[in-house]
């Protein structure tokens, strides 16, 4: 996410503090200001093979080389990415405390959001389109007895920061992507 200096944007805050309406606004908002947006999403296999802060940072790397204009400063929220070709200040609530932070957390809890909201028209029976998703996905698959969507499926989500497991059956076609740009932010 990069946001020039004379192109604030008004409203943002903390994602987690805004409504769902409220972060769908500023999305657009957000994709009609700002410089440059790159989006990271690790999926569930990576994840599951490299642990989840290795898959943040790796979404992390992919969603700054996706930028259109490489940044000059990087801030991310506490995450340190190494070998960047730029300084970078790792922020404790970066997401409350800078701009361009809360920003990327927008873009990252609507995307994964959007995502969510097409794999429950296709996987129903999960509910995958309500949150938290990764507090609670291991319970209904327990409760309601369906087959897991995905073998091995882990669902992570940036709002909450946990990770449940949901037991292997075949593979049904959804990949659980962990987004990352909610880690990712950068100064102009």
């Amino acid at each position: 996410m990069i946001i020039a200096a004379d192109r604030r944007i008004k409203g943002l805050a903390d994602s987690k503090v805004l409504t769902p309406e409220q972060r769908e606004a500023l999305f657009s908002v957000i994709h009609e200001r700002a410089v440059a947006v790159g989006v990271g999403i690790v999926d569930h296999e990576t994840i599951d093979r490299i642990n989840i802060l290795q898959a943040t940072k790796l979404a992390m790397a992919d969603a700054l080389a996706r930028l259109a204009v490489k940044p000059d400063f990087v801030i991310t929220d506490f995450v340190a990415l190494r070998d960047l070709p730029c300084p970078q200040k790792n922020l404790v609530d970066g997401d409350a405390r800078c701009a361009t932070v809360a920003a990327a957390s927008i873009v990252a809890k609507v995307t994964r959001d959007r995502l969510m909201v097409e794999a429950d028209r296709r996987f129903p029976e999960y509910g995958l389109d309500h949150e938290p998703v990764a507090r609670d996905l291991g319970d209904r698959v327990r409760c309601t007895g369906a087959p897991s969507p995905a073998s091995g499926v882990r669902a992570s989500c940036s709002s909450c920061r946990q990770t449940t497991s949901i037991p292997s059956a075949p593979r049904a076609g959804l990949t659980r992507a962990y987004i990352s740009s909610r880690y990712v932010a950068t100064r102009y």
